[in-house]
């Protein structure tokens, strides 16, 4: 289910589709418009994660055209991830001035400690 922290900002969602595979996190980024018109929106996915092979980080980032009422997805990674790893995910949704019009983010604390 969408969510969003700024639900009624602009008519826009930004969420999170999650995915657990053995050993592996599938991570989708989405967008929806509400709106009744067509706009250009920046966007930022940023997944950090630690574990006991080490610390990643990967930012993905660029513009996206939404028509009315629109889905678009707008990125997608893939991370082996155990429970011994935490991570954080954010999805977010900004105009081209920078200004956020929603967020959606996901953060795992490491179930067993090394």
């Amino acid at each position: 289910m969408p969510t969003s922290s700024y639900p009624e900002q602009a008519g826009y969602q930004a969420y999170l589709e999650v995915r657990q595979q053995p050993d592996q996190l599938v991570v989708t980024g989405h967008c929806r418009s509400t709106d009744a018109r067509p706009a250009v929106l920046r966007y930022e996915f940023l997944l950090a994660k630690q574990g006991p092979s080490g610390t990643s980080r990967n930012l993905q980032s660029g513009n996206v055209e939404v028509g009315a009422g629109e889905h678009k997805l707008l990125s997608q990674t893939s991370l082996n991830a155990t429970p011994a790893d935490s991570y954080r995910i954010r999805l977010r949704l900004l105009t081209t001035q920078g200004v956020v019009l929603a967020e959606d983010s996901l953060v795992q604390i490491a179930a067993i400690r090394p």
